[in-house]
C-alpha cells in the first residue's frame, strides 16, 4: 500500500551491544532504500575490488530470488564478499527479483556508507533485506546486535486496545514459532480484530535458523521497540515483523488515489450525514461488493456508493471499505465531494446526485513502473481484452 502515510517515516533505531551503526536512505527503484553500516568503520573507503564483489554478489542474489532466500559467497578468493538475501513469504517471485534490483541500483549509484564492509541494506516496505560482510563469522546467528524500525499512521494513543491486542497477537504468534506451529517454516502472517479495527502482522526469519532461535528472534526485537503508531515494521540482522491496520500482504504496498471538490464545516449536518454514509457502507460490504445510496434531505443530503472488484472476496471488500472510508477522511477531510481508488475498490460521495450519470471526470491513473511501450504483444492483448 503506497500509502501517503509511509511518506511521514519517523526511523527508530536502537543500538546494542556496543556497535556502531550508522544510517543512510534514498529513493530507491520501487521504494525508499535504506542501509545500514554495521560495527567500526574504516578510516578509509572500501577498496573498488570489495565493492564490485559485493554488486557481484547481490548480482547472484537477483538471479536466484525464486527462491526467496541464499546464503553464499562471491567466487573470488580475493576481498571476498559473504552475504545473504531474504524476501518476504507472501511475494511473489517477480516482486523480490524487482527489490533486489532496486537495492541493487541503490548500491551501484549510492555507495553512502563506503566506509563499511559489514552492510545491511533493505527497502521501507521490507519487501527484501540483504545483508553482506567480509567474513562468514559475521553472518552466524547470534542475539540481535542491533533494531531499527518506523512508525507510520495515526498515533496509536487514540487506538488503546489496538496496542494492547497488538502485543498480545505478538507474543502468540511468538510462542506459535517456538514449537514450530507456523504454517511456514520461519514464517507467519496473521489478522486479528481490535474493536472496529483489523491488525495485518507478518513475522519471518531467516529459514537457515531453528524454530526456538526465530522465536527468540522476534521476541526481542518487539519486546525492544516500542510501537507509538498504528503501522509499523522492525528489523533485525536476522528476523523482521511488519503491521498495519491495512492488507499488505501479497502486494508490499497498496496504491490509492484521491480526488476532492468543495467544502463542508466540520461539524455540520452535511457532516454528520457524511458520517452516517460510512457507517452504512461499512455493515454493508459485508454483504455486498456494490452499494449506493442517500442520507438525509437537501440542502444537506449526502450521495454515496462503493464498488468492491468482482473477482474479491466480501472479506477483503469490506477491509477495503474500511481502508477507503479511513483513507478519504483522512486525506478529503471537510471536502463535499470526494473519490478516492485503491486497487481492491471505489468509494464516492457528494452533495449532488451522482447515481446513473455517466461521467469523465473526476477520474486519474495508478501506474505500474514497468515500461511497456516496446512490448506490442502485451498491448495488443491488453487492448483486445479491453474491447471485447
Amino acid at each position: 500500500m503506497a500509502l501517503a502515510a509511509y511518506l511521514l517515516l519517523i526511523i527508530v533505531t536502537i543500538i546494542a551491544q556496543n556497535n556502531n551503526l550508522i544510517h543512510g536512505a534514498t529513493e530507491g527503484f520501487d521504494d525508499i532504500v535504506n542501509q545500514l553500516g554495521i560495527g567500526n568503520s574504516s578510516s578509509t573507503p572500501i577498496n573498488l575490488s570489495y565493492q564490485n564483489n559485493v554488486l557481484s554478489l547481490i548480482s547472484t542474489f537477483i538471479d536466484e530470488s525464486p527462491h526467496g532466500f541464499l546464503n553464499t559467497s562471491t567466487s573470488s578468493a580475493i576481498d571476498r564478499a559473504y552475504g545473504y538475501y531474504l524476501c518476504r513469504g507472501d511475494l511473489s517471485s517477480k516482486r523480490c527479483r524487482d527489490c533486489l534490483k532496486g537495492i541493487r541500483k541503490f548500491m551501484v549509484e549510492q555507495m553512502i556508507l563506503g566506509y563499511y564492509s559489514n552492510g545491511f541494506v533493505y527497502n521501507m516496505h521490507i519487501q527484501c533485506v540483504v545483508h553482506y560482510a567480509n567474513s562468514s563469522s559475521l553472518l552466524v546467528y547470534k542475539e540481535n546486535s542491533f533494531i531499527t524500525g518506523s512508525n507510520f499512521g495515526d498515533d496509536l494513543v487514540h487506538y488503546k486496545q489496538y496496542n494492547t491486542t497488538l502485543l498480545n497477537a505478538f507474543q502468540e504468534m511468538e510462542r506459535q514459532g517456538r514449537v514450530g506451529n507456523w504454517t511456514k517454516d520461519n514464517y507467519a502472517s496473521k489478522v486479528v480484530a481490535a474493536v472496529d479495527q483489523k491488525i495485518y502482522m507478518l513475522v519471518q526469519c531467516r529459514p537457515d535458523i531453528s524454530a526456538i532461535n526465530c522465536s527468540k528472534c522476534i521476541s526481542d526485537l518487539h519486546s525492544n521497540f516500542t510501537p507509538f503508531k498504528i503501522g509499523g515494521t522492525i528489523l533485525g540482522p536476522n528476523c523482521f515483523i511488519k503491521y498495519n491496520n491495512e492488507s499488505f500482504f501479497g502486494n508490499g504496498n497498496r496504491s490509492y488515489m484521491p480526488r476532492a471538490y468543495g467544502n463542508y464545516t466540520k461539524g455540520s449536518v452535511y457532516n454528520q450525514n457524511l458520517n452516517q454514509l460510512f457507517t452504512t457502507f461499512s455493515s454493508q460490504s459485508s454483504n455486498r461488493k456494490f452499494y449506493n445510496s442517500t442520507i438525509g434531505s437537501n440542502p444537506n443530503r449526502v450521495y454515496g456508493l462503493y464498488q468492491c472488484r468482482e473477482d474479491l472476496n466480501l472479506d477483503l471488500c469490506k477491509v477495503c471499505i474500511q481502508a477507503a472510508t479511513r483513507k478519504i477522511v483522512q486525506v478529503c477531510s471537510v471536502y463535499g465531494e470526494a473519490i478516492v481508488w485503491y486497487d481492491e475498490c471505489m468509494l464516492r460521495y457528494a452533495n449532488r446526485t451522482i447515481f446513473s450519470v455517466y461521467e469523465i471526470s473526476p477520474r486519474g491513473f495508478l501506474w505500474q513502473q514497468q515500461n511497456m511501450s516496446k512490448d506490442t504483444q502485451f498491448v495488443h492483448v491488453m487492448n483486445s481484452s479491453i474491447l471485447m
